[in-house]
C-alpha cells in the first residue's frame, strides 16, 4: 500500500473531507450541466397550433394583391350532395393570380362535379368586363359540341348580398371520364354561378347526376339532387363565404 493510501485509510478527517469534497464537487457539476441543458418541458406541455390559412392582402385602395387561401374553409362547408369527396387543389395555385379548388367522384351509380376557382385581375376596371363578358356570353347558350365538354345554359338570374355584383344559371354538360370501370360519358347538371368582388372575379361550377328515391303518400317518385333551385343555392352559399374571406 503507497504512503498515500496508508494516510487515506487511517486518517479519518481526511477520508471524511475528501467524501464531502466530492460530494459538493458533483453538485456543482450537476448544477452548471442543468442550467445549460435546455429545457423542453414548455414545448412538450404547450400543444402545437396548426398554422392558420393565409389571409387575404389588400393595398392602400382597397384593391386585392393577394388572394385568401380559402381551399381548406371550403372543404369544411361543402354542400350535402359533395358530402365524401377529396378536395383537389390545383398544383399551379398563386395567391397574387388565381386559386382553382375542385372536387369530383365519377363512377358507375353517376357523377359529382364542384369547382371553384378565384382570380384576382389587376383593378375593379378589369373585373367589371370579365363578369359583363360572361354574363352576356354564357347565358342562354347551346352548345353544338355533342362530345366532352359541350354545354347548355339557360337564363341568368341575379344574385343579391353576394359581392359587388353576382349572377346564376343552369347549366347541362356532357362529360367523358376514364376510370376503373373504363369510359364513360356522364349527362351532368346544375348551376354555375360568377360574383365580381373589387379586383376579384369568382366563378363556381356545381353539377351532377345523381337521383335518389324518395317515397311519399302518392308513392315512389325520383327526386334530381341536382335540380338548378337547390345548386344555385349551394353555388351563392360558396361565393358568399368566399367574399366573407376577402373581407
Amino acid at each position: 500500500m503507497t504512503s498515500f493510501a496508508r494516510i487515506f485509510w487511517h486518517n479519518r478527517r481526511l477520508r471524511y473531507s475528501l467524501v464531502v469534497g466530492i460530494l459538493v464537487l458533483a453538485i456543482f457539476l450537476a448544477l452548471i450541466l442543468n442550467r445549460r441543458t435546455p429545457s423542453h418541458e414548455s414545448d412538450l406541455s404547450a400543444p402545437h397550433r396548426a398554422s392558420s390559412p393565409a389571409p387575404v392582402i389588400v393595398d392602400s385602395d382597397g384593391l386585392v394583391t393577394q388572394l385568401p387561401d380559402v381551399g381548406h374553409m371550403l372543404d369544411e362547408h361543402l354542400p350535402t350532395g359533395a358530402a365524401g369527396l377529396k378536395m383537389q387543389a390545383d398544383f399551379f395555385n398563386d395567391r397574387s393570380d388565381q386559386l382553382n379548388y375542385s372536387w369530383q367522384s365519377f363512377d358507375t351509380g353517376g357523377g359529382r362535379l364542384l369547382s371553384v376557382r378565384i382570380r384576382r385581375l389587376t383593378n375593379t376596371k378589369e373585373a367589371k368586363e370579365a363578369f359583363s363578358s360572361k354574363f352576356r356570353d354564357l347565358q342562354n347558350n347551346h352548345s353544338k359540341d355533342k362530345d366532352d365538354g359541350g354545354a347548355d345554359t339557360g337564363s341568368a338570374t341575379t344574385l343579391s348580398n353576394a359581392g359587388d355584383a353576382a349572377f346564376s344559371l343552369p347549366i347541362a354538360q356532357r362529360l367523358t371520364r376514364s376510370n376503373s370501370y373504363g369510359v364513360q360519358k356522364y349527362n351532368v347538371h346544375g348551376a354555375y354561378s360568377y360574383c365580381r368582388f373589387k379586383n376579384v372575379v369568382i366563378e363556381v361550377f356545381w353539377e351532377g347526376s345523381l337521383s335518389s328515391d324518395r317515397t311519399s303518400s302518392q308513392g315512389a317518385s325520383k327526386v334530381d339532387t341536382f335540380g338548378y333551385a337547390q345548386t344555385s343555392g349551394d353555388a351563392r352559399n360558396i361565393v358568399v363565404s368566399v367574399v366573407s374571406a376577402l373581407t
